[in-house]
């Protein structure tokens, strides 16, 4: 990962390593047939997650597409403080009548909660002396104490969208396990072909846990998130959640050229942009955003032209096991996406989409089998299986060609050469009955002798 500040060598174990990052993107990879997209798409949205795309000049994203600051602690930004403060200024009346205000508003200062002393006492034996809060919320407090250390991501890795609400401790309508109704997280895939957007978080950088479909995914804890827009050199921010926290902008380093924005936030950007769009199987039902202000509207489930989707989006992610009344009956082994009856290739015990098979397979022109191209040589122009190749074709030494094994000629070593390079190169001897090479040969009597006979042949 890229760090645009150092950070200290013992906050290294947080941040999620190569081999970590290697099994989320295999596992997300995994879950793809369960957005049902059609085959052009799956194969876009697959290259997306492999590669995610950047437009952006301003921001140099590190191998596992993520750019990192850590950001400096303040009254606004350590989070343990905020919650000290929240709960001294909930019991504000209870310890005015205790300890007077003067005293309430030396309690509220970031400096006495930094040092962690007042009037020369220790901050929490002083809390405890004058009985201002109870032991159990003393030591809530004290826990977290130690966990204020904050760092500002700008990403495009695709996990950190998929985990964009899911597992957080906040929500919206993109979280896995919505029940919004609508499905909003089946336009999360779009999120990562987009080239102009990305995803802005802030984390105290340790991993969590969680399961989609079976798989183990590690992502990160967000104390605040938001989308993030670019026309190439500029980043404008959309809505945070759960709510603004930090100012991103004012916190952010200036190169990264993250603008000031208002709720307004989409007339900064600069909409209508040329974005690649995906679809569903049935080819109707859109999933890209095109621009900040139609950010979902793409995606729409009123039927209105007559999409033959019927599915309860409200059970959320978890429970989507088909698309539509069980029309989508295979899925590319190759690519995940969902193939109806008679869209499929049969391939062995796997089904494979038409995309996939142009890209990756050919049928045998010997057996009529498909094959994997890897496993398929290309002899006369014509695709061979690696079996039949073996069983009916000899490689040429001289040209590096297949033959067929009826037109081979072996030499006196054994060497395959095809019919031209036999012709070219090789001569028949008249006395071993053997082909050698051509510049290893006599004529003599218009007999051809070759090296090894040539002095039996003078002396007979």
């Amino acid at each position: 990962m890229i760090l645009e500040n150092t950070l200290y060598s013992n906050t290294s174990k947080t941040f999620m390593n190569p081999d970590t990052n290697t099994t989320n993107i295999s596992n997300l990879i995994n879950i793809l047939e369960y957005w049902y997209l059609d085959g052009d798409s799956s194969h876009r949205v697959l290259d997306g997650i492999l590669s995610p795309p950047s437009v952006c000049g301003s921001i140099q994203l590190g191998e596992d597409h993520r750019l990192w600051h850590k950001q400096e602690t303040n009254a606004n930004t350590d989070q343990s403080y905020k919650e000290y403060h929240r709960i001294i200024h909930y019991h504000r009346q209870y310890i005015i009548n205790q300890i007077g205000v003067s005293n309430l508003d030396q309690l509220l200062r970031y400096e006495t909660w930094i040092t962690g002393k007042i009037q020369g006492q220790k901050l929490f034996k002083y809390i405890k002396t004058h009985k201002l809060l109870s032991d159990d919320t003393v030591e809530s407090i004290t826990s977290s104490r130690n966990t204020s250390e904050l760092y500002l991501c700008i990403s495009k890795n695709p996990v950190d969208f998929l985990f964009a609400s899911t597992n957080q401790p906040f929500t919206s309508c993109v979280n896995l396990t919505s029940n919004h109704g609508a499905g909003f997280y089946m336009g999360i895939p779009e999120q990562w072909v987009d080239p102009f957007k990305y995803i802005v978080f802030i984390t105290p950088g340790k991993l969590r846990s969680y399961k989609i479909k079976g798989y183990e995914f590690k992502h990160f804890k967000y104390i605040q998130r938001a989308i993030a827009y670019t026309d190439g050199k500029r980043i404008g921010l959309g809505r945070a959640y759960p709510q603004v926290i930090i100012d991103i902008p004012s916190n952010a380093p200036k190169t990264w050229g993250i603008q000031p924005t208002t709720d307004s936030y989409e007339d900064y950007i600069v909409l209508n942009l040329n974005v690649p769009i995906i679809y569903f199987e049935n080819g109707d039902e859109c999933i890209a955003y095109n621009d900040a202000r139609r950010m979902y509207e793409g995606y729409s489930l009123n039927h209105a032209s007559g999409s033959p989707i019927d599915i309860n989006w409200s059970n959320g992610f978890e429970n989507l096991d088909s698309l539509d009344s069980g029309e989508h009956e295979y899925v590319c082994d190759s690519c995940g996406c969902r193939l109806r009856e008679g869209e499929e290739c049969s391939v062995g015990d796997y089904y494979i989409c038409e995309g996939c098979y142009d890209d990756n397979y050919s049928r045998c022109e010997l057996c009529d089998e498909i094959h994997h191209r890897d496993s398929t040589t290309w002899i006369h122009d014509q695709p061979v299986c690696d079996y039949c190749r073996t069983e009916g074709y000899t490689y040429c030494v001289r040209c590096g060609e297949y033959e067929d094994n009826d037109n081979v000629t072996r030499d006196h070593m054994g060497r395959a050469f095809c019919e031209t390079c036999r012709d070219e190169d090789l001569a028949y001897c008249d006395c071993c009955c053997e082909y050698v090479e051509r510049t290893d040969t006599y004529t003599i009597k218009d007999e051809t002798i070759c090296d090894n006979c040539i002095s039996h042949y003078k002396n007979s």
